[in-house]
């Protein structure tokens, strides 16, 4: 990937409160493998900072779910979440262009909104679109034909190209980076974190290069009916994407012996073996795991679960809290872990700067971790499920993609 970085350069003229950003395509001449499902290019969208913010980044993996077989991704390649050939050029609001309205649509840690996003607000900032239904780890070199028809499981290529552009727009000179992103976009902060790190410091030592996973941390637990529904999904996307090149290696060292390796895609699993500094934001109720993994039958928050649903439920919670053990009992890691039902938990301005967890907000405990700051904790663990009254600070739930 040397040579000169060429561009296709599409102006987005965003709202006020989320930055004026522009969406970047690769360019296949360049980066050929870097495609989207469709064989498309992928892409970014990038807000340039300013002030006492240019010298820092944030890099945000999109979320969107993954395709678990290869028709799934095919039917996935004929939307935006598959192609970039639909990606909006308009200003915001704007249903085409997925920075408008995916993973929050750029609110809360995102924001540029200096009374939301305080610490954070005149950063630079990159919005990598999720095309690859693999959270960004996919690196077959061969395409797969569906049905006549042609898919690319190539992720990796995209996450590299994408780091190779971010370089020339300026993050080799950056002080810090934050990588982060939203459910399958989180994951993929878990999963890739290490390995941006390094090459974050292959071309710039100096930056100090941390990771804050949000809606990422997926459990590998029994639903409530007892078999484990999704696991099976997650190892499917490993082994036919071919990502065992793609996530932590040291992950891979340990459980590929034993055949295993596939429990690297999943973050409870990946989380010891990761050595970048984290922050980890995550509902203990994740709304998406409700359906997906616990499988509960009811909703809480409709007042519709019995008895043994809840105490599974908040048994849940307790699981989850234990398994973040490695995040919760390190002086380097913060975490935000609130008790609303709700999935979408970093990037909502009311779950950023409104939601309380041990009196303080997300983007307080943030600033204190980020900062090194003693003002707030820089960890803040929420209670059982209906103990928080300023979860009704959330508002409505956004489109997740």
């Amino acid at each position: 990937m040397n040579g000169p970085i060429q561009f296709v350069v599409l102006l987005v003229v965003i709202s006020a409160t989320t930055g004026q950003f522009t969406l970047q395509l690769l360019d296949l001449e360049q980066y050929p493998m870097a495609t989207c499902l469709d064989g498309s290019p992928g892409g970014f969208y990038f807000a340039p900072g300013s002030g006492s913010g240019s010298s820092s980044w944030m890099v945000h993996f999109q979320g969107g779910g993954w395709c678990i077989n290869d028709n799934d991704c095919l039917g996935r390649s004929k939307t935006a979440l598959g192609s970039s050939r639909g990606w909006g050029t308009g200003g915001c609001p704007n249903a085409s262009s997925p920075v408008c309205y995916a993973d929050g649509g750029a609110g809360g840690m995102l924001s540029s909104n200096p009374a939301v996003n305080p610490d954070l607000y005149n950063w630079n900032k990159v919005f990598i679109n999720y095309c690859d239904g693999g959270s960004y780890s996919g690196s077959l070199s061969t395409p797969v034909s569906v049905n006549g028809q042609t898919i690319y499981y190539r992720g990796r290529y995209i996450l590299d190209a994408v780091y190779d552009q971010l370089y020339a727009l300026g993050l080799k000179r950056a002080k810090t980076v934050v990588v982060k992103g939203c459910s399958a976009g989180g994951l993929a902060a878990y999963l890739h974190a290490d390995y941006i790190r390094a090459r974050v410091a292959a071309v710039n030592p100096a930056a100090r290069v941390l990771a804050a996973p949000g809606a990422g941390f997926f459990l590998d637990v029994a639903s409530y009916a007892g078999p484990h529904i999704y696991t099976p999904n997650y190892q499917w996307v490993f082994e036919a994407m071919n990502a065992s090149g793609s996530v932590n290696d040291a992950c891979v060292a340990s459980y590929g012996p034993a055949g295993q390796a596939w429990k690297c895609f999943i973050a409870p699993y990946v989380l010891p073996f990761i050595k970048t500094p984290l922050f980890v934001s995550n509902s203990l109720g994740d709304q998406w795991q409700l359906y997906n993994i616990m499988n509960l039958g009811c909703n809480p928050p409709d007042n519709n679960c019995n008895a043994s649903q809840l105490a599974y439920f908040n048994n849940f919670r307790v699981q989850m809290i234990g398994l973040l053990a490695p995040v919760l009992e390190s002086p380097a890691n913060g975490a935000f872990l609130q008790e609303c039902c709700v999935h979408v938990v970093e990037d909502v301005d009311g779950s950023w700067n409104g939601v309380l967890v041990q009196n303080q907000t997300q983007a307080q405990t943030f600033g204190a971790w980020l900062n090194d700051s003693t003002s707030f904790s820089s960890k803040a663990v929420d209670g059982p499920w209906n103990t928080n009254p300023t979860c009704a600070r959330y508002g409505p739930e956004p489109k997740y993609y």
